[in-house]
């Protein structure tokens, strides 16, 4: 049979059935890949069908649900800021990855204080998505790598994002050896620090001109469903990046669908939709009210085709005045599913003043996009189609207009069509509207203008994105335009203004090396409106004044194991270690050092964490002691000792660990420890730890802490034997868990007594490596994929059924060692007890 849908997962498909299937017995044979069949097989009278063509009542039903998911998660966003309020009131709060939630996320910014933070993949290709909105909000922006920098190329190109990407905060490195260890990176670091502290001090200049995204449109559109190009055309940023093409020569903000209605969008004059495909009357109405008082809306690609409810309603039509007739249909093909299929030629309509028809050569161009026809009477033809029909519109409406552009050079994304016609095109369009332009240009590099927070001064950056050769250009200012001088970031020189061929003031002879950047700075001349301008950007980056309710004095750690105890689930001991400075070529034994009578008053005190030789300390071997005792109230339970970082290496280094004179050292302490006995409640210890690092930072890269799990009420061993499964389908023999071995699953029924109703059940599991999840009866529990120590407790309250047999699936991964299995039971009273204390403050 042959597919009938294009489908977002892969392996999936419906084949017509009807002409072969007949009463009584049918055989249906499958192929699939590598024997697996992950979900079910199933015959239907219903032909599959994809948002938005789903049968009436059914598409409702999906933007109803839709709509409902993302309000939880705002929602649950809304209430984790508010809980940072009540005890933090000033710090600005990190939304990280925001992306499928922008619209949303971005208000709450606005209300509570808050800013968007880019995870990762900013520092692995150039784009400014994240950036551009927070500039609409008139708020920072922050990000962090998502991994090092494999080799000093790969540095300076992830810096030379960074400085042309509008960020105002790089918030770490991953770790500071991944600068400081390798020689090349760390020499470079060094050389850059100049440019590298202009970080959080500049800021682009508010634009004129925005583009329009809308995560709604991604959430109805998106999974399960397909990305057919002739229905559900691709939207936002990722697919239509217009600013990319502009970057240096005009400046972009981005805004939301959400941003008309409490004025955010106001200060704009020029509005582009990213193929904004889906707008409800609302939104239709605030963008209407926005033109009328003055702004110029795009209605690009199919921006403005459906509502949420209803298919091809063309609600733009309102405002633009234009109905569409046809829409270019798209071919599919195994190396391109997004060929488009219809091309058409096209002119330039005479007497039309928006574009420049001289400059277009039109043999043999052709583009793609709508048809579209005037309705309204005061609709003005800007391009035509060859048979007649409107490629580009134009209305009046109020003091503003609408721009209908359903012309495109290219297929979906842009980045896969012709950006040169298309950057053309919308750059007669911002001359004819009036836009400014940046007001300095410099060719064949990335260019970036940003403007000093404090006012005084404009920044111009330029970096040369290419790894294989240097470049030669000039920084050439325009439009009047005349700096009183300019100095180079780092250089302790004015740098020499002189006149292009044109006499326009210069900055000539700038060569860039392969992936270089370099930094201008020149007077704004402007001194008088230096601190408004100053005050303003402030008083914007630090706003976030909703009020919420203040919370009471801060409440001690707590998890289901010892919620209820009236105790602390955790004690930090990084802090104030006793520490002394060894030879680092002596080969003397520190054990004396060590022991638990040993005098340490006279020593110096820090925290155990890193540090830098020879800045901070003059030696890689440091010993370090610290005396500790545990909470009296941590009876009934297991107490352990964790010296552990998040994940790799604890220590930088080789470490030796000492606790009450006895050495506890596995391996060659690299991987930290963990002590889980003879730490009785109220006893006295003594922890001693010895690091050798190596390289320039050295020291121990995580924290050290006791921790405290309280007995379970009930305890229901799971030992015995496990059915395995190695490829989660068919089963192995029987094996004995506790114990070593080989699978993907385990798996067993369990009779789970009826005296754990009303009572929380989780799953313990200590295993030799981190287990994150499980299957209760089908329902899949898992915890953080970060799997730090070899013990794991799941919350599977909701779905095991006292009194009945359920099964229970370990998902174990391949070879493991299962230590310790077991349910347990705990009181549900440490609930209530959470709630009474949030209640009370």
């Amino acid at each position: 049979g042959e597919d009938l849908t294009r489908h977002a997962t892969s392996h999936w498909g419906a084949f017509e059935a009807s002409g072969t299937l007949h009463a009584g017995t049918n055989t249906v044979a499958i192929r699939v890949p590598k024997g697996f069949l992950g979900y079910h097989v199933y015959l239907s009278r219903h032909e599959p069908k994809q948002y938005p063509d789903l049968p009436d009542g059914e598409k409702e039903r999906w933007v109803d649900f839709a709509d409902w998911r993302q309000t939880t998660r705002i929602e649950a966003a809304r209430r984790g800021m508010e809980a940072i309020r009540s005890v933090d009131p000033d710090r600005s709060i990190i939304c990280m990855s925001p992306d499928s939630s922008i619209s949303g996320v971005k208000k709450l910014c606005e209300q509570y204080g808050a800013h968007f933070h880019n995870t990762g993949h900013m520092g692995a290709f150039w784009n400014e998505f994240l950036p551009m909105l927070m500039r609409g909000a008139d708020l920072p922006f922050s990000l962090e790598p998502g991994g090092p920098a494999d080799s000093l190329q790969g540095f300076k190109r992830m810096m030379g994002y960074y400085f042309t990407e509008g960020v105002q905060a790089i918030h770490y490195f991953i770790h500071v050896g991944n600068i400081y260890w390798p020689e090349d990176i760390r020499s470079h670091f060094e050389k850059i620090r100049p440019l590298v502290d202009t970080v959080g001090k500049v800021h682009p200049p508010k634009a004129e001109i925005a583009m329009l995204f809308s995560d709604r449109i991604d959430n109805l559109t998106g999974f399960p469903w397909g990305q057919s190009p002739d229905v559900n055309l691709p939207s936002g940023y990722f697919s239509w990046p217009l600013n990319a093409q502009f970057t240096g020569e005009y400046d972009f903000d981005g805004l939301t669908d959400l941003d008309f209605a409490d004025g955010v969008a106001d200060p704009y004059k020029l509005i582009i939709g990213a193929n904004t495909s889906v707008m409800d009357e609302k939104l239709v109405n605030e963008v209407e009210a926005w033109v009328r008082k003055g702004g110029i809306f795009v209605a690009f690609v199919q921006t403005g085709r459906h509502t949420p409810a209803q298919k091809d309603a063309w609600p733009i039509s309102r405002l633009s005045g234009y109905a569409v007739t046809e829409i270019s249909k798209s071919k599919f093909t195994p190396t391109e599913p997004y060929e488009v299929a219809d091309w058409w030629r096209f002119s330039f309509v005479p007497g039309q003043t928006v574009f420049k028809s001289g400059e277009w050569d039109l043999k043999n161009v052709t583009a793609n996009g709508l048809k579209l026809k005037a309705a309204a009477p005061d609709c003005q033809d800007l391009v035509r189609w060859e048979d007649g029909t409107t490629a580009i519109g134009l209305r009046p409406l109020g003091k503003g207009y609408v721009v209908h552009m359903g012309l495109k050079f290219c297929r979906t994304p842009l980045w896969h069509g012709w950006p040169d016609r298309t950057e053309k095109l919308f750059r007669q369009l911002f001359m004819w509207a009036g836009m400014s332009r940046v007001p300095a240009v410099a060719e064949g590099v990335k260019f970036r203008r940003y403007v000093s927070n404090n006012g005084l001064f404009d920044m111009w950056t330029l970096w040369n994105e290419r790894s294989e050769k240097p470049v030669e250009t000039r920084l050439v200012f325009r439009d009047g335009l005349k700096p009183a001088f300019c100095r180079e970031v780092g250089s302790g020189a004015a740098v020499a203004l002189t006149s292009d061929t044109n006499g326009l003031p210069a900055v000539c002879n700038i060569r860039l090396e392969p992936l270089e950047t370099k930094i201008f700075v020149t007077p704004k001349n402007r001194v008088a409106d230096a601190p408004t301008q100053w005050f303003t950007l402030q008083r914007n980056w630090w706003r976030g004044a909703k009020e919420v309710d203040r919370a009471g004095a801060p409440l001690t750690g707590g998890n289901p194991a010892t919620a209820g105890s009236g105790e602390q689930a955790s004690l930090d001991l990084t802090a104030g270690w006793r520490y002394k400075v060894l030879d680092e070529g002596a080969k003397e034994d520190s054990s004396p050092l060590a022991g638990v009578g040993f005098d340490d008053a006279a020593w110096p005190i820090r925290r155990l964490d890193c540090w830098a030789v020879p800045d901070e300390l003059p030696s890689r071997r440091v010993l370090f002691r610290k005396t500790f005792q545990v909470p009296k109230g941590w009876r009934k339970g297991v107490t352990e000792l964790w010296l552990k970082s998040w994940f790799y290496w604890t220590v930088s280094g080789r470490a030796r660990y000492w606790l009450d004179g006895r050495e506890v050292t596995q391996g060659d302490g690299r991987d930290g420890l963990i002590v889980s006995s003879g730490l009785d409640a109220g006893s006295v210890h003594t922890l001693a730890v010895e690091v050798q690092g190596e390289g320039q930072v050295c020291g121990v890269r995580g924290n050290t802490w006791l921790a405290f799990t309280k007995s379970p009420e009930c305890f229901l061993d799971l030992a015995g034997e496990w059915t395995p499964s190695k490829d989660y389908l068919s089963s192995g023999s029987a094996v004995r868990l506790p114990g070593a071995v080989s699978a993907k699953l385990l798996s067993r029924l369990y009779d789970a007594p009826a005296g754990l109703a009303g009572k929380e059940v989780y799953l313990r599991l200590k295993t030799s490596h981190g287990i994150t999840g499980c299957l209760v009866n089908g329902r899949y529990v898992r915890r953080h994929h970060h799997a730090l120590g070899d013990t794991t407790f799941l919350n599977v309250t909701p779905w095991l059924t006292p009194g009945v047999s359920n099964r229970i699936e370990i998902l174990a991964g391949g070879n493991c060692e299962i230590k310790e299995l077991a349910l347990w039971g705990c009181a549900t009273d440490f609930l209530q007890t959470k709630t009474m204390r949030l209640n009370n403050g």
